[in-house]
């Protein structure tokens, strides 16, 4: 089957138009996907190494580890949970400390410290542990709303190219119209 001259001329020009979209899109997706993820990162870090120096200083001063977590500043959606002992201790944490991976508490107790992305079930979590005076710190952020924004971004610029390929046939057909003239 062979196409007409101006079917060509609409083909390249809409198949040229989806192939710059499809690499504008996926470098601005790369690039949101990195700047997002470093600054939710970033401010979970932050938060909790604020958060496990405060639980530590009221757990040095003799408040009970279970209240000092109650009274922790409520951000977000942020799981506190910390292990004094043996026993942990959490701010109506809806993952288990058994759920928590052993890699994580592994390194925070090595290294003093360390951050991870987990899946704990269905979910993923940016995780960071504190390992202090009074025991293990970990507070965990959930990353579903920064997944769905991603997701839904990524949908969005899939049907940018995709209109970007019809209004490139759409000008290749014209041209190609312009081109069989007289």
């Amino acid at each position: 089957m062979r196409f007409g001259l101006r079917t060509r001329v609409a083909l390249v020009f809409a198949v040229l138009s989806m192939v710059v979209a499809v690499l504008v899109a996926s470098g601005i997706y790369l690039v949101s996907r990195s700047y997002l993820t470093n600054q939710r990162q970033s401010a979970g870090l932050t938060r909790a190494l604020l958060d496990a120096r405060s639980v530590d200083a009221a757990i040095a001063g003799g408040t009970p580890p279970g209240v000092v977590l109650n009274q922790l500043p409520v951000v977000g959606t942020s799981l506190a949970l910390i292990r004094v002992g043996t026993e942990w201790y959490s701010r109506g944490s809806t993952v288990a400390p058994s759920d928590i991976p052993v890699s994580l508490i592994d390194l925070t107790l090595a290294e003093g410290g360390a951050q991870q992305t987990v899946r704990i079930g269905d979910e993923y979590y940016f995780a960071v542990g504190v390992y202090t005076r009074s025991g293990l710190y970990i507070e965990l952020f959930p990353l579903t709303d920064l997944l769905e924004t991603l997701r839904n971004g990524a949908l969005l610029l899939v049907l940018l190219a995709l209109g970007a390929f019809a209004v490139g046939g759409a000008i290749g057909r014209y041209v190609g119209g312009r081109l069989m003239r007289p």
